[in-house]
């Protein structure tokens, strides 16, 4: 369950050397260690599944030619910015903050925002 990693290293292994309990320092082994399978499956799904229909929505507005052209570049740029997430997290445990959701927000406000302005449908082949 949730900061059981941090109880059970914390009662087997010795205090870090700065008396602080540690932490996975992975957002994949983090989260796979307190929420197991399911949790890491959903939070994988999750995350694979947002870029995956970020990349068709931006891939759709980038072959109409009368599209607003910064749009879509934020739009590419939040999607690296997920990736570069999930790279910095291999090395930081982040995966319970809030940083992931922010990021999400942020893509579904350009994406409604490039789609209304432009009289495109997000969902349509």
């Amino acid at each position: 369950g949730r900061s059981n990693y941090t109880k059970y290293w914390a009662a087997n292994f010795p205090v870090g050397s700065w008396g602080q309990r540690q932490v996975a320092h992975n957002i994949i082994l983090e989260v796979a260690s307190e929420t197991g399978l399911i949790g890491i499956f959903l939070y994988l799904s999750f995350a694979f599944q947002c870029v995956k229909d970020w990349l068709k929505s931006i891939s759709k507005a980038a072959a109409k030619t009368d599209v607003d052209r910064d749009i879509v570049e934020i739009c590419r740029c939040l999607v690296v910015s997920i990736l570069g997430y999930f790279i910095g997290g291999q090395f930081i445990t982040v995966g319970f903050y809030w940083h992931i959701f922010l990021l999400v927000a942020l893509f579904v406000a350009a994406e409604r925002n490039l789609f209304a302005t432009n009289n495109l449908k997000a969902w349509q082949s």
